[in-house]
């Protein structure tokens, strides 16, 4: 009876560890979508209002971003590659790496200048959306079939 409880939780748990892994993915990619509207965002404000940067970030509204806590952090250090040292679980790492060299470019020249940077880093990160999603089904078909099959072998392992 013990072994049959202790299977039965096993297989729960394997169920339970697949849920979270591919509710991670789809976290990634919704928070990644987020940091793209952030981007558009940046180059509107630049566009029409010329706005320093610290008050664009602090007009920004965004609630996955705000979730994540990204922003909170973004608002606090007036750096995007603080916030996002700071944040390690934010999007997807290639999205990561866009915003911090994004930031290092933000600031550094003219207006038209700025713009072009905008939309080449808003392009680099709609490209790589598209790959997570697109790669987002086969990569959470992926864990759930891991997860269970370990989970259901592991449980016949104690009957």
């Amino acid at each position: 009876m013990l072994r049959l409880i202790g299977a039965t939780l096993v297989v729960v748990g394997g169920f339970a560890a697949a849920r979270i892994l591919c509710g991670d993915g789809t976290r990634r990619c919704r928070e990644s979508a987020a940091c793209l509207d952030f981007l558009r965002y940046i180059r509107a404000q630049i566009d029409c209002f010329c706005l320093p940067r610290e008050e664009i970030f602090l007009r920004f509204r965004n609630p996955v971003l705000e979730e994540a806590g990204f922003l909170p952090r973004l608002r606090q250090s007036g750096s995007i590659a603080d916030a996002v040292e700071r944040n390690k679980r934010l999007a997807s790492p290639r999205v990561r790496e866009l915003l911090e060299a994004f930031d290092g470019e933000l600031g550094q020249s003219w207006r038209e200048e700025q713009l072009a940077v905008c939309d080449f880093y808003i392009c680099r990160v709609r490209d790589a959306l598209a790959d997570d999603e697109a790669a987002l089904p086969v990569r959470n078909k992926v864990r759930r079939t891991v997860c269970i099959a370990g989970a259901l072998m592991l449980a016949l392992l104690f009957l």
